[in-house]
């Protein structure tokens, strides 16, 4: 079973990858999406104008909200996770598009002159809950993000995602109280760590009582 470094911080970035090599993973085919036999969520944290990049496949720039929101990404281990600002997004994606920071594609700038461009999706997502998911991204062949704004906000999101490859935007939420698996906060970084998956369903009662435990250790 593949488990994800819990990664580091650089220059107010942080990314997050398996400490599997990628060259040793399954699959047939374009190594373009490395799905692994498992994964488990990664919950981020990001304030308007940051950008969240699922490996080199899309990134998701966050463009306007009242409050920082919850993205909880389902792809992959192996797909590395990479948080840095929308000012430095195109940057980024040009250094390092091909490359390790990213994972996939891989194969450096010689695959990346065959790869599609990344086009830009915009879309406005309303908030539900703290413990409710408003809905997914869904990438195709990967995964998806799911959104957690708090409840009433109303928030802008970009997604940049490759020319022909189908991006799509789902109502309600596959797991809509998946950003409940998101532990203690990582120290100076936008990630949460990852709660094991609890052996009954979540609800917001074990929740609170949960909370409360914890506040009176």
């Amino acid at each position: 079973m593949t488990r994800g470094a819990e990664g580091c911080q650089k220059n107010a970035e942080v990314s997050f990858a398996s400490s599997a090599d990628p060259e040793a993973a399954d699959g047939a085919g374009d190594p373009v999406c490395r799905t692994g036999p498992s994964f488990s969520p990664r919950t981020f944290v990001l304030k308007p104008g940051s950008s969240l990049f699922v490996g080199g496949l899309v990134h998701i720039d966050f463009i306007n909200g009242p409050m920082s929101t919850w993205f909880t990404v389902l792809v992959s281990g192996l797909i590395p996770v990479h948080v840095t600002s929308v000012e430095k997004a195109e940057s980024v994606y040009e250094k390092h598009a091909g490359e390790r920071l990213l994972g996939v594609p891989m194969g450096g700038p010689e695959r990346m002159k065959t790869f599609p461009k990344l086009i830009p999706m915009d879309l406005q997502i309303q908030g539900k809950g703290f413990h409710d998911a408003a809905a997914d991204i869904k990438i195709s062949s990967a995964g998806w993000v799911a959104v957690t704004p708090p409840p009433g906000d109303v928030i802008d999101v970009r997604v940049w995602s490759p020319e022909g490859g189908a991006v799509t935007l789902r109502t309600p939420s596959l797991l809509p109280r998946v950003v409940m698996l998101k532990g203690a906060r990582i120290k100076k970084s936008a990630a949460y760590k990852t709660r094991k998956p609890p052996t009954k369903p979540l609800s917001l009662s074990s929740q609170s009582r949960a909370s409360k435990n914890k506040g009176r250790k």
